[in-house]
């Protein structure tokens, strides 16, 4: 079972909450695994304080993650307004940013490790592809 719990703490940016308890249950579903998320939706000003609380970086960043166990897989942050920067940047919809986000987070949550330059591109190829299948069905 896959339960997705969306708390919003911000008010200036909209977001679909459908699609983004969508993009949990499909990436759980390709990934063989199940249990609780929560994703909070916040602003710079909320992510940067975690950032510099939990790893000692001083900014603003698009996604945090807090793994907790196998039945509570964790809580996902997401900065609205750095997905927003971003997706101008990348020339990307607001909509598949956050979709890309959660989907970062997810894969955190459940082992996938970004601190190193071969493991970054392969889990970056991973929310690529599961994004890819997401958006196609």
């Amino acid at each position: 079972m896959i339960r997705v719990d969306i708390k919003d703490m911000q008010k200036r940016i909209k977001v679909d909450r459908k699609f983004i308890r969508r993009v949990v249950r499909e990436t759980l579903k390709r990934e063989a695994k199940g249990g609780e998320v929560s994703i909070v939706l916040t602003h710079n000003e909320y992510i940067r304080q975690l950032n510099r609380k939990y790893r000692s970086v001083d900014r603003a960043t698009d996604v945090l993650a807090f793994p907790m166990d196998e039945e509570i897989l964790g809580d996902i942050v997401i900065s609205l307004e750095k997905a927003k920067e971003q997706a101008l940047v990348y020339r990307e919809s607001f909509k598949n940013e956050v979709g890309r986000l959660v989907i970062h987070g997810i894969l955190h949550l459940i082992g996938y490790d970004d601190s190193s330059r071969g493991s970054l591109k392969k889990m970056h190829a991973r929310e690529e592809e599961i994004l890819k299948e997401i958006l196609s069905c």
